[in-house]
């Protein structure tokens, strides 16, 4: 894992959000949807694709917990689905090339990272922000957890 804290940009995205368990399941069934959308447009060649946390797994009840699978879109589009805007601001951004069974240990050291190098979470939805995923099924993922920035 590289990790740094950032600025990360706002994102504009079209979005669908399943309750559940954090886990392959409550994913996939959100970017199934996602894709019956986006897929057709061809907005998985050309934008970018994020999965976005909402709670905390350790204090919200398993089926309680929100996931949203988002996708940007250009401009000019009117998305049939959910609009929303992921936060610009200052991220611990935890860069890793992963297989899926490997996402819950990521999580586990992208905070521990955290807590290890003096950072603060402040508790607005983290993100997974995707940019590929190869034919030997390793994804390559940044997980962009928000951190408080003294001031």
């Amino acid at each position: 894992m590289n990790a740094e804290i950032k600025e990360m940009p706002a994102y504009r995205v079209a979005s669908v959000r399943k309750l559940g368990p954090y886990g392959p399941e409550t994913a996939e069934a959100a970017f199934k949807e996602l894709a019956a959308w986006a897929g057709p447009k061809g907005l998985f060649e050309s934008e970018q694709l994020f999965g976005l946390y909402w709670d905390n797994p350790e204090i919200t009840p398993p089926e309680q917990c929100r996931m949203d699978a988002c996708i940007t879109f250009p401009d000019d589009m009117e998305p049939a689905l959910d609009v929303q805007t992921i936060s610009a601001g200052s991220y611990a951004v935890c860069h890793f090339e992963i297989t899926a069974d490997q996402f819950p240990q990521a999580w586990m050291d992208a905070f521990a990272w955290l807590e290890e190098n003096g950072h603060e979470y402040s508790g607005s939805p983290c993100y997974e922000f995707y940019h590929s995923s190869s034919k030997d099924e390793i994804e390559v993922v940044d997980i962009c957890i928000p951190v408080m920035i003294d001031t």
